[in-house]
């Protein structure tokens, strides 16, 4: 993990000692101040004179004192809680280190899409997946972010480079890092958005403007000069106090029934919910932070564009309007204060000042995540890098991301255009490809990369690996692969860059057949800008012309078959197959 990382844990750990020292000993003197002022304000009445005032004196200076009190501890406590989420986002890199990731709850899910078949393929998304093991996004359009960061996607050189350069500052400050991680898990406790349609419904809500008629305005001082009204003739007599009594059922009637936008308004703000409770704590923390990235200044721009303000305005709003729904809360203040009238004015001109401004907010935030997710493996482990964009495509001691940090085996490869890899069973020939189309898509999306050095240009990525049959569809393994080596063959039609990652080419046949096919393929994938790699069992196929060959080997020590899991140049010259039979006891001695 982090050397700084286990600097700024150390640091906070101290300062939380300290903390819950200071929020205990508030605790304590809270409960003291009340039970002081409580026994004094019994005794003031059987008290006189002097006494009898200097103790009601007393009583309200500790209700005061009390209230103080309150309001320092809750800010304490604030802090301490703070403090406590940065030590549980530290404990998460921990468990990354020590691939025990799986235990956290967001695999992304709901970001699968099976038409890509790499996101199976290369474990995208799921219960062991990279969303699982870099995510520390928890808005919605964080996650979303992150989730489309990981896809394959069309981009360029310059949005690389504009992503990397967010990505680096972000993994070269540790602190802000978890500090933001922080306040994402404070907006978290407060708000369950998993969904992002919970969100995307939200801000179609709260962008869908609501006007309030100049008549309904006029109901609502109407109620309120006839209220005072009544309140003062009662006051002087001129009339009994049953008018206030009626003046105020007169104006619960006309604002309930008369005020119909306060009902569109309630619609439109009860689904929301606190969905943009602590927005404003991001807003507050980006304003006070300097960067140098061009992308990290265009959040922070547009977040203080946007208002923190406004956000904070929509949730004192929110609260009043949703309490109107209750029917006690409605009758005080509808009656009384024509309340229903003022929250529809109010909310007009919030809707009209910073509506607009909230769907930004999001979004910012949103891509503030995604970087923070893409970075967080720089602050997990120390063997990976910030790759470089290049015609050559080639790496040094690549790794898997997933496999466990003290035990992963990198390896060096030199892209050809046409490669085939030949091997043993559980050589390593199915792990290295998935090591190059993870790390290649994280390359794609800014990232770092676990190698110590990477460097590629753009191509498409297609992947046939983890193939399985669909018996809903009646699809059965071969022609599920035959489905995927179409679109590759398919999409070579467009004379376009490509990456294509083939594991086992039609082990669903028989060997003729699967040559016949494999060989096919490779004609087609024949062509300029084309990087392939196909792994098989078959050696005749490693005679095609074009091709560079390359294997993983093993070698056995005591009745025990062993693997290096290298790659080397050449054609593979052993099997193990038959060894792995006996040793399964399915072929005796």
């Amino acid at each position: 993990m982090n050397n700084k990382l286990v600097e700024l844990k150390n640091e906070l750990e101290e300062n939380i000692k300290g903390k819950e020292r200071v929020v205990n000993a508030l605790s304590y003197s809270r409960l003291v101040v009340f039970v002081l002022a409580l026994v004094l304000y019994l005794m003031a009445p059987y008290k006189e004179g002097g006494l009898k005032i200097a103790l009601y004196v007393i009583v309200i200076a500790l209700t005061i004192a009390f209230i103080v009190l309150i309001v320092v501890h809750q800010i304490k406590y604030n802090a301490l809680d703070y403090m406590k989420f940065e030590i549980a986002s530290i404990n998460d890199y921990e468990l990354r280190l020590n691939n025990k990731y799986q235990r956290f709850k967001d695999g992304g899910e709901e970001f699968k899409n099976e038409d890509n078949y790499y996101e199976y393929d290369l474990d995208l998304f799921g219960k062991a997946s990279v969303y699982k093991y870099l995510n520390v996004s928890r808005t919605a359009y964080g996650r979303k972010a992150f989730a489309f960061a990981l896809k394959d996607k069309d981009t360029s050189e310059d949005i690389i480079r504009e992503r990397q350069d967010a990505v680096r500052e972000l993994a070269s400050d540790p602190k802000t890092h978890i500090e933001l991680e922080a306040i994402s898990r404070i907006y978290e406790k407060r708000v369950d958005d998993r969904r992002a349609t919970s969100m995307d419904n939200a801000l179609s809500l709260v962008e869908n403007e609501v006007h309030t008629p100049s008549y309904e305005i006029a109901v609502g001082i109407f109620s309120n000069i006839m209220v005072i009204l009544s309140i003062v003739l009662a006051c002087l007599k001129v009339v009994g106090y049953g008018y206030i009594a009626g003046a105020i059922l007169i104006s619960f009637i006309l604002n309930t029934y008369i005020i119909a936008s306060i009902k569109e308004i309630r619609a439109n703000v009860i689904p929301i919910n606190n969905l943009f409770s602590g927005y404003d704590n991001y807003i507050s923390y980006m304003k006070q932070k300097s960067f140098s990235s061009k992308a990290l200044n265009d959040i922070k721009n547009t977040l203080e564009s946007g208002s923190e303000k406004g956000i904070k305005q929509f949730n004192i709003l929110n609260g009043f309007i949703s309490s109107g729904s209750n029917i006690l809360f409605s009758v005080i203040f509808n009656g009384l204060f024509a309340l229903d009238a003022y929250l529809s004015v109010l909310y007009a001109h919030w809707q009209k000042k910073y509506a607009h401004t909230i769907r930004n907010t999001v979004e910012a935030v949103g891509d503030l995540e995604g970087y923070l997710s893409l970075s967080s493996i720089a602050l997990t482990r120390d063997d990976c890098i910030m790759p470089e964009i290049s015609s050559d495509f080639k790496f040094k001691n690549l790794k898997h991301p997933l496999i466990d940090y003290n035990k992963c085996i990198g390896n060096d490869f030199v892209f050809n255009d046409l490669n085939i890899i030949t091997g043993s069973n559980m050589s390593g020939k199915t792990t290295f490809m998935r090591s190059i189309g993870v790390n290649y898509l994280l390359f794609k999306a800014g990232g770092y990369v676990v190698a110590e050095s990477f460097s590629a240009s753009i191509y498409k990525l297609f992947t046939s690996m983890k193939v399985s049959d669909d018996v809903t569809d009646g699809i059965s393994t071969f022609y599920a692969e035959i489905l995927r080596v179409k679109s590759i063959i398919d999409y070579t039609k467009e004379n376009k860059p490509m990456l294509v990652l083939i594991d086992e080419i039609f082990k669903g046949t028989n060997t003729k057949d699967r040559l016949v096919g494999a060989k096919s393929v490779l004609e087609h994938l024949r062509r300029d800008g084309i990087k392939a790699i196909i792994t098989t069992h078959d050696l005749e196929l490693c005679d095609a012309e074009g091709v560079m060959n390359y294997h993983f080997l093993e070698h056995y020590e005591d009745d025990k078959i062993l693997f290096d899991y290298k790659i080397h140049d050449g054609i593979s010259k052993t099997r193990n197959a038959i060894y792995l039979l006996k040793l399964a006891g399915i072929i005796e001695e």
